[in-house]
């Protein structure tokens, strides 16, 4: 069996403006993993977590309860850039190690990034259903290609918008014209990231790499906000690479799709330009 992980980044709120402070971008990130991978990954990143960042739980704290420690991706992006060198330094030599972890367990990534427009209403409920039922059928033929089955555990928002997106794939599974995903065994389900090792991973992924790097592909220069920092290019540059390798594509219709697909509603520029 194989499970699919999500997290987002920023926020499906309208821009008023190129200055306006509201987040220029929504990305929502899936991470494909082998179940059997879920307990060794997890070990290793609670492990992880402890080395780098021991503040994070007193000093008597069971050996477990270091799942309940998160380290946040917006915080560590922050961090990763900041002109305090130490700072910096630490950030960096954690979000290393992360790759490698990520690397090491075979986690691929597949996601979708939305670049708002100033100005231009966003369709909320509309984005990031979509971005799931996109996220789903890459997922599909994932699934396809292991000739597996799988689900998919998504970060919990509230019970409103968790019940819409499940109803979404729903009504895909159980379509007139067929099951859109067969090999997904169930609707998508909600956890907290505080009991998932690959939810707080997501929202690394999400949050301390694709979203700066997205930042740097299409906003700077454009957007004058505090969300686009020119800063963040360092990110882009150090781990395009590896981000672009860890991605689970395939060829539908003679086209090659999946991965991190990006709709940039500022200039149209296509997905490759998101590694750098």
């Amino acid at each position: 069996m194989r499970i699919c992980y999500v997290d987002e980044s920023g926020d499906t709120g309208t821009l008023p403006a190129g200055a306006s402070n509201v987040q220029p971008a929504l990305v929502v990130v899936g991470l494909f993993i082998d179940q059997g991978a879920v307990g060794p990954f997890t070990r290793d990143f609670m492990l992880l977590k402890r080395r780098y960042y021991p503040g994070l739980r007193p000093s008597n704290a069971a050996a477990l309860d270091w799942m309940l420690a998160e380290v946040k991706g917006s915080e560590l992006r922050r961090d990763a850039v900041s002109t305090r060198r130490r700072e910096a330094r630490h950030a960096i030599g954690f979000l290393d190690k992360f790759i490698q972890l990520l690397q090491s367990h075979q986690v691929q990534i597949v996601g979708r990034i939305w670049v708002k427009k100033p100005t231009a209403p966003v369709r909320h409920v509309a984005i990031y259903t979509s971005s799931i039922q996109a996220i789903c059928t890459d997922f599909q033929h994932y699934l396809a290609v292991a000739d597996d089955s799988g689900a998919l555990i998504a970060d919990s928002r509230s019970p409103a918008q968790n019940v819409g997106v499940s109803h979404s794939i729903f009504t895909r599974k159980f379509q007139a014209s067929g099951d859109a995903y067969p090999r997904l065994l169930e609707m998508p389900v909600f956890g907290h990231s505080e009991n998932h090792a690959l939810l707080q991973a997501a929202d690394l992924v999400s949050s301390a790499l694709v979203y700066p790097m997205a930042m740097t592909a299409y906003c700077v220069g454009t957007i004058a906000n505090l969300h686009a920092r020119a800063e963040y290019a360092t990110l882009q540059e150090r781990y395009g690479a590896a981000i672009k390798a860890m991605q689970f594509r395939y060829s539908d219709r003679d086209r090659t799709v999946g991965g991190l697909a990006v709709s940039d509603g500022l200039a149209q520029r296509g997905g490759a330009a998101l590694f750098g």
